[in-house]
C-alpha cells in the first residue's frame, strides 16, 4: 500500500518466498471487495419508499378498501375517478413521471421502451410468438431461411420480449441482479486485455514478457480492491457522522490512488517520468474504452441470458 510497484518487481526478480501468491491474493481480495460492495450498495438496500411498485401497491390496496365500502354505483364511479386522479398526482410529484405519457397509453409506452432497450441489446424481435416466426420461416424458400444459430437467437429474443412485456419490473430486477454479480468476471476478463495494452506500450522493453505485465496488473488490482474497501468505509462513516471533512479526505484518497498507479508504473518499468506520464494517460484511455465496450457486451449478454 505504501511502496508502489515493489511487489510485482520483486516477483519477476524471483523474490517470492515471503509473499502471498498473487493469484490467491487476487481471488481473496476481489471476493471480499465484491461481498462488501454488494452488501453496501446492492439492490436490497435501495429506498423503495417512492418506487413505482410501492405507489402501485398502496393505490391498489386503497382502491379495494374504498370499493368495499361503496354503497352505490355513483360511489363506485367516484372512487375510481379519485383513485385515478390521486395515482396520477403521486406519480408526477414523487416519481417525476410525465403526465402526458400516463393513462391509456402507459402500457404501450412501456412496451415501446422495452422494444428500444431490447433492440440496443440485440434482442428485439418483430414476432410475437415462436409459432408466428416458424410460420414466416416456412413461407420462405429453403435457401433464404435462417440457420440453426439464428433461429436460436430469434427464439430467445421472442421469449425475452414476451417476458419483459409481461412483468417489466421483475425482468429488470433479474437483469440488474445478475449484472452486478457478473462484475467480478468482467474485471477478470479485462485483465489479459489490459496486459495486452501494456505489452504494446512497452513493446521495446524486451525484458518484460506478457506474463510480467499481467503480474503487474494483478498487484495493481489487489491494491485497488483494498483501496476501494477503505474508501467505502470512509464514505459510510461520512454518511453516519455527517462530517464534511471526511468527504475531503475521500477526494484526497482518490488523488493518492491515481498517483499510486502512476508511481507503480514508473517504478516497475523504470522509465522516465515524462514517458511514464504519456504511457499512463494512453493506458488509462485504452482501459476506459475497453471497459465501456466490455460493460456493453456484458450487459447485452446478461439481458440475453437472464
Amino acid at each position: 500500500m505504501a511502496r508502489p510497484g515493489l511487489l510485482p518487481r520483486d516477483f519477476i526478480n524471483g523474490r517470492r518466498a515471503r509473499y502471498l501468491d498473487p493469484i490467491r491474493m487476487y481471488i481473496f481480495s476481489s471476493a471480499i471487495f465484491f461481498l462488501i460492495f454488494i452488501s453496501l450498495y446492492g439492490l436490497d438496500h435501495l429506498d423503495e419508499s417512492v418506487s413505482t411498485k410501492k405507489v402501485s401497491t398502496i393505490m391498489t390496496t386503497t382502491r379495494e378498501e374504498l370499493l368495499r365500502n361503496a354503497a352505490s354505483a355513483e360511489d363506485t364511479l367516484l372512487v375510481e375517478q379519485q383513485i385515478a386522479q390521486t395515482d396520477s398526482i403521486l406519480r408526477v410529484k414523487l416519481l417525476g413521471e410525465d403526465p402526458d405519457n400516463m393513462g391509456k397509453d402507459s402500457a404501450s409506452g412501456r412496451n415501446k421502451q422495452a422494444d428500444r432497450i431490447l433492440s440496443i441489446a440485440g434482442s428485439e424481435s418483430r414476432f410475437k410468438t415462436r409459432a408466428e416466426y416458424d410460420s414466416a420461416q416456412a413461407s420462405l424458400p429453403p435457401e433464404k431461411r435462417d440457420g440453426w444459430f439464428k433461429r436460436r437467437i430469434e427464439y430467445r429474443a421472442i421469449d425475452l420480449s414476451n417476458r419483459m412485456r409481461k412483468d417489466e419490473s421483475k425482468f429488470w430486477d433479474d437483469v440488474v441482479y445478475k449484472f452486478v454479480h457478473s462484475l467480478p468476471y468482467l474485471l477478470f476478463i479485462s485483465l489479459p486485455l489490459y496486459a495486452l495494452w501494456l505489452k504494446l506500450l512497452y513493446i521495446r522493453r524486451q525484458q518484460f514478457y506478457y506474463v510480467d505485465h499481467g503480474i503487474f496488473l494483478i498487484y495493481l488490482y489487489i491494491y485497488t480492491f483494498i483501496f476501494l474497501m477503505i474508501a467505502m468505509g470512509v464514505h459510510q462513516l461520512a454518511e453516519w457522522l455527517e462530517w464534511d471533512i471526511l468527504y475531503y479526505i475521500l477526494v484526497g484518497m482518490f488523488c493518492w490512488g491515481i498517483y499510486y498507479a502512476w508511481r507503480a508504473m514508473h517504478k516497475f518499468y523504470g522509465q522516465g517520468k515524462f514517458k511514464t506520464t504519456i504511457k499512463f494517460l494512453l493506458f488509462n484511455f485504452l482501459g476506459f474504452v475497453s471497459l465501456i465496450v466490455l460493460f456493453i457486451l456484458l450487459f447485452a449478454l446478461t439481458i440475453f441470458s437472464v
